[in-house]
């Protein structure tokens, strides 16, 4: 491992140690652990991990004004397929997109070979790191890859490092320690709730009955008010009361306190912080606003949400994995095709286009349904119309193609419907 350069400072993000608290107004601590114990707050970061982590990040080569998969460099083996021994590549992306959107920061150490090549990366858990500012302005990292184990210094090419949400270079900032008020809400309203169910579904009241009562009689009236009405099991049933007794009741029911409009605003509000549109968090009660509704909502995550977390990936892949001068010809991108496809009506629709327009041949359009390839595939065909005149050789029909020629672009053109 390299040599550390003079250090400046150390800087941390929102939660300086890994599940450090932040307090609240509502009263409940929050750190990465509690949070994640609210719902919309686990479906938010499971949702965008999970999503970005299932599509394919490739690498690529630049080939003239093109491009293609570069599966012969060492790079693709690693960062495309298997990270490491024991991980794959779904689960590593997973983790390290759960840190980030938990703390704003993610670490996976890069081990390489004595020609700087990467042999793996390993994920670090952002507890065991430290970020340090070098005099040359570059970031160094101090870090241990578990706990109580021994400590290294690495420069930033030995780190992989993903920020979120950073306020200055070298650090992201912790989505949930910016917005600890509002996940304390969400946590205190459950909290609210569990406590209300726990005793019965009813709220406090006062039991009055005739005459006067020592404090052994009062402990022992509550006590058989609540073995008789107290708890989930026994909500909802009548109460039958002798003596004069009178039951009144002096607490605000939830429903007047609107706590399930609140319940219903927080799942709005915390899928915010993360962009989330509220049908993706089950919250389906609202109508849409966006052109044709739900729709235009996921392509809108995708669009405003989503890109922003693939292309954070791999422009950090690029400054950390790529050796000196790599970047001319490789670069990152992920395959989106799974994720922009829709449903298959509207896919057969758009390749259809792309086909009668020569963008895309058989092979390829199979290809993106995952079926194998079939000979002579790879040619482009046009439809009569839209071939250059006089070129009649290749996959258009020209001005001086001959009738056979002709008629079996036709027959082709309406193979479908004879098929039918």
């Amino acid at each position: 491992m390299a040599a550390p350069p003079a250090i400046q400072a150390g800087m941390n993000s929102g939660f300086s140690v890994f599940g450090a608290t932040a307090s609240s107004t509502a009263g409940p601590l929050v750190n990465p652990d509690t949070a994640m114990r609210v719902t919309t707050v686990w479906r938010c970061i499971s949702l965008i991990a999970g999503t970005v982590a299932t599509q394919p990040l490739l690498l690529y080569r630049r080939a003239g004004a093109g491009q293609e998969i570069a599966k012969e460099h060492r790079l693709y083996r690693v960062m495309c397929r298997r990270p490491n021994q024991w991980m794959t590549r779904i689960e590593f992306w997973r983790l390290l997109m759960t840190w980030l959107l938990q703390v704003g920061n993610a670490y996976a150490f890069i081990q390489r070979d004595g020609r700087g090549r990467v042999m793996q990366v390993l994920p670090v858990h952002p507890s065991l790191v430290r970020v340090y500012r070098a005099y040359d302005g570059t970031p160094v990292y101090t870090f241990s890859l578990w706990y109580g184990t021994e400590q290294f210094t690495v420069t930033g090419d030995n780190m992989l490092h993903l920020r979120w949400g950073a306020v200055n270079p070298y650090m992201g900032l912790s989505p949930i320690a910016m917005h600890a008020e509002a996940i304390g809400d969400a946590i205190a309203a459950r909290q609210f709730g569990s406590q209300f169910f726990a005793g019965g579904a009813a709220v406090s009241g006062v039991l009055t009955v005739q005459g006067s009562l020592g404090e052994d009689a009062q402990r022992r009236v509550a006590a058989q008010w609540a073995a008789a009405y107290s708890g989930p099991s026994n909500a909802h049933k009548t109460a039958v009361l002798g003596n004069g007794a009178k039951y009144e009741r002096i607490g605000i029911p939830p429903n007047e306190a609107q706590w399930l409009e609140l319940r219903g605003f927080q799942v709005e509000d915390l899928g915010r912080i993360y962009g989330v549109p509220p049908h993706l968090l089950g919250a389906t009660t609202k109508s849409t606003s966006w052109g044709t509704g739900i729709e235009q909502m996921t392509l809108g995550f995708i669009k405003f949400s989503l890109a922003e977390h693939f292309s954070n990936i791999a422009q950090s892949c690029e400054r950390d994995l790529l050796l000196d001068g790599e970047d001319d010809d490789y670069f990152f991108g992920h395959d989106l095709s799974s994720l922009e496809r829709g449903d298959l009506k509207s896919f057969a629709e758009a390749m259809s286009k792309l086909y009668n327009i020569a963008s895309v041949n058989p092979n390829e359009v199979r290809g993106r349904v995952g079926l194998n390839p079939y000979e002579q595939g790879n040619q482009f065909r046009a439809p009569v119309n839209t071939a250059l005149a006089g070129d009649s050789e290749g996959s258009g029909i020209g001005a001086g193609a001959s009738a056979e020629d002709i008629a079996a672009a036709v027959l082709e053109m309406l193979a479908p419907y004879l098929q039918n």
